[in-house]
């Protein structure tokens, strides 16, 4: 190394390079100083080189490219005096076609060309066209017979000529400062792999600690707010967990301003395409939702997919890596698995208890006994809500999809309810649901408004699952007589289901004497004797017109309301007058005694018949109705 010092100086000496001394031998100061400094800036090094380049030679333009790996040269620093920098870092040299590039570093001496821009070595490098170089120097910094990077140089488009004695000098200059420049970059690389190294101890140490975390949190029961709170201090980001449907279950303390996955998420194509990959098989997939890259992970029991991990803004590396999400994944898939378990052998006694309730198998001391434990309350009154489908699937009862319908509709239930009524147990049967509905308070009774709710609930519902017809039951105290609510949701259904195709939820109550008849003589007789009082109902008397709506919805009204002229005015919204007035018409256009109590259940019945048939008003046209085959007992199972 003192020789090359002193063979450069004799070089400045002989050039006339006196004036750059000062230049030049700060660069070779600056270059001592950061080639064993592992925090010292290379291309502010390299910057330094370049300017000393360029007065040794007496031009103004520079770029320097350092090799790489694979052999080539990637652009580093480039500058023109006095204009900004020049961008070079996406240019690499030194491919097979860069004839210029190859010499340079066959020869490991300068290369030099009056002019770039009709060098035939150079055809294959546009950027030399594209900066305008025109008389064209490349130098190699060389160190032990390898060449570790290039310098070059020119005067921006001008044909200024270079002696030999200045190429000399400056082969001089880049010999002495190779070494140093290798140095910093050995050091800077030993550095890089310590810092790496020691990240890499320190990701695995905190991967052995979360690690730790989990499986401590899994043995003690843990649920899975607990392991996104665990996980979320290491890997530094909210996390949320989704089940197989992407419906939230638990988000760490941070996912309260991370927006989980909506409707309308789920609906654009490109977050539907990649979760999708998810179902298919990948383990993890990157997804854009408002604007911020999500991570999305499969957390599955063998080979089913339980739920997925949802990991906010991975815009960024993550602190520990996704190692951390595997053990996540890991940890949560034996939560679920856990709680499956448990809810599987919770979901079968409350299934046993259902059924015993709801088929009377136990009697009223056993099913109030064991309704705490089922989470019933004995000393309120319960109903049945049976849900009809339009084809048997053929499977059982207890398959996860009919048991995931059932908790969906239950849910929605519950929230259209609002806290006066709530569903305690549910049962499946081919084509059927059935669930327990618990009513808030011993008084409560079944009501039109209660009704109108359930109705509009399930209606959400109806298309995707197909729903046929949805059966209301009376109000009971005693748990021990569901059994008689179950039959009658049933029979209503079995008469119901024969007229339309369109989802209807009717109630026991309305169809009681429908039921009765049809065991004694069939839907058929039922359907003879509505028409025959409707005939009577419609029929006008001489010179007088027949009944309208509004005769039909008083009549209707009174004999609901048990006879009562007050009820029925309320629940018609007119005055009491004007109810007696309506009935003391119908009496005079039927004939009818509405005081006599066989007459109001004959209108009862011809009422029922009325609403299975879903007529708004009058009477059948004095058409029949075609009537199924029946079997013996008069109704459809």
């Amino acid at each position: 190394m003192t020789a090359k010092l002193l063979d450069l100086v004799t070089k400045m000496s002989e050039t006339g390079v006196e004036d750059e001394r000062e230049t030049v031998f700060a660069a070779l100061d600056t270059v001592a100083r950061s080639a064993g400094n592992p925090d010292a800036p290379l291309d502010d090094l390299l910057r330094v080189v370049g300017d000393a380049m360029c007065a040794v030679l007496g031009v103004r333009r520079y770029s320097i490219y350092l090799r790489r790996d694979d052999g080539l040269f990637q652009g580093r620093v480039g500058w023109v005096a006095p204009a900004p920098p020049v961008e070079v870092r996406e240019i690499v040299t030194g491919r097979p076609r860069d004839r210029f590039a190859r010499e340079i570093v066959r020869t490991r001496t300068p290369v030099f060309t009056p002019d770039a821009s009709s060098d035939p070595r150079l055809t294959s490098r546009p950027e030399s066209r594209q900066f305008g170089a025109r008389a064209l120097v490349g130098i190699p910094l060389v160190v032990d017979a390898t060449v570790i990077g290039i310098i070059y140089a020119d005067d921006e488009g001008r044909d200024r000529g270079l002696t030999r004695a200045r190429l000399e000098t400056a082969e001089v200059f880049a010999a002495v400062v190779a070494a140093g420049v290798q140095q910093l970059m050995l050091v800077q690389r030993l550095h890089l792999d310590r810092l790496r190294a020691e990240r890499q101890r320190d990701l695995l140490l905190a991967l052995n600690r979360m690690g730790t975390a989990l499986t401590a949190a899994v043995t003690q029961d843990a649920g899975a707010d607990e392991l996104l709170e665990i996980c979320e201090r290491f890997v530094q980001r909210p996390l949320n967990f989704y089940d197989p449907g992407l419906q939230l279950i638990a988000g760490s303390p941070s996912a309260a301003h991370l927006p989980s996955l909506s409707p309308r998420h789920l609906a654009e194509a490109s977050v539907a395409d990649e979760l999708r990959a998810l179902r298919d098989g990948a383990k993890c997939v990157d997804v854009l939702v408002d604007g911020r890259r999500r991570r999305f992970c499969a957390v599955s029991v063998g080979q089913e997919v339980v739920g997925y991990l949802e990991v906010g803004d991975v815009s960024q590396a993550l602190a520990i890596g996704d190692e951390a999400l595997t053990q996540l994944a890991a940890a949560l898939a034996l939560v679920v698995k856990r709680e499956s378990a448990g809810e599987s052998l919770a979901d079968r006694a409350s299934e046993h208890f259902i059924s015993d309730v709801l088929y009377g198998r136990a009697d009223r001391a056993a099913l109030h006994g064991a309704a705490p434990a089922a989470g019933v309350d004995p000393g309120l009154p319960h109903l049945v809500l049976r849900i009809e489908y339009q084809e048997a699937t053929g499977t059982l009862s207890r398959s996860s999809e009919s048991a995931r319908r059932r908790r969906t509709l239950g849910s929605a239930l519950n929230g259209a309810w609002g806290g006066s009524a709530r569903c305690v147990g549910d049962f499946g049967v081919t084509s059927s649901d059935l669930l327990l509905v618990e009513l808030a308070s011993p008084s409560d009774r079944l009501t039109p408004e209660f009704c109108a709710t359930t109705r509009e609930a399930l209606e959400s519902f109806a298309a995707d699952y197909d729903m046929r017809v949805a059966v209301l039951s009376d109000a009971i105290a005693n748990l021990g007589a569901m059994k008689d609510a179950t039959d009658a949701c049933r029979e209503t259904a079995s008469l119901v289901r024969r007229y339309g195709r369109e989802f209807r939820l009717v109630c026991t109550k309305d169809f009681g004497l429908l039921r009765l008849l049809s065991k004694w003589d069939g839907m058929q007789a039922a359907q003879q004797f509505g028409d025959e009082l409707f005939a009577r109902l419609a029929g006008p008397s001489a010179g007088e017109a027949g009944l309208d709506a509004t005769l039909f919805d008083t009549i209707e009204a009174f004999v609901t309301t048990g006879a009562s002229v007050s009820a029925a005015a309320r629940t018609l919204g007119v005055h009491e007058n004007t109810v007696r007035y309506r009935l003391d018409r119908i009496e005079r256009l039927s004939g009818l005694r509405l005081d006599d109590a066989a007459t109001l259940t004959e209108v009862m019945l011809a009422l029922q018949v009325r609403r299975l048939l879903g007529q708004s008003e009058g009477p059948t046209d004095g058409g029949r109705l075609e009537v199924s085959p029946r079997p013996a007992d008069g109704f459809s199972r």
